[in-house]
């Protein structure tokens, strides 16, 4: 088991020899997550296992986890996101066909023997990433309205319109 990952990897090439590979990425070398991300301090850990399943085809299973930082679209604060992500990838060559595979299985189609690790593992961790980040709870800031001024009882705008409907 490796802990120190390599740049480009040649995947089918892994599989066939079972190898694993360990290691932490710098969240700062992905250059393609940083536009999501508030800060880029920290790493993420990576596991990855190339082997082939029962029915003989490629695949990679692993899992990516890490603490991002990213910002919270209704409190505009940043927020802490626990990335664990499981990788499930069946390994294609150019021009093989899908069939046969899980309907949800994820793939990864060769176009050369080898292929950017560091790429592949940016490719999950933005797959993974929420559609809009939100705390749970958001944490006060002195933008926000006092309880008793956001849950003031207000006229409804619609209470004469009830007066105009007949009985």
């Amino acid at each position: 088991m490796s802990t120190e990952l390599p740049e480009f990897i040649e995947p089918l090439r892994l599989a066939q020899h079972e190898r694993s590979l360990q290691g932490l990425m710098p969240i700062a070398q992905m250059a393609r997550l940083q536009d999501s991300l508030c800060d880029n301090q920290g790493e993420i850990s990576i596991v990855l296992q190339f082997q082939y399943d029962d029915q003989n085809r490629p695949v990679i299973l692993g899992k990516i986890q890490g603490q991002l930082a990213l910002l919270c679209q209704r409190c505009l604060q940043p927020m802490q996101y626990v990335l664990q992500r499981e990788v499930v990838l069946f390994i294609l060559k150019t021009g093989q066909s899908d069939e046969g595979l899980p309907e949800t299985a994820d793939f990864l189609t060769l176009e050369q023997n080898s292929l950017s690790l560091w790429d592949l593992v940016e490719d999950e961790i933005i797959l993974s990433l929420p559609i809009v980040a939100l705390h749970e709870q958001c944490p006060q800031n002195e933008y926000s309205l006092p309880d008793e001024i956001a849950q003031a009882d207000r006229p409804n705008p619609f209470q004469l319109l009830a007066k105009l409907k007949k009985p």
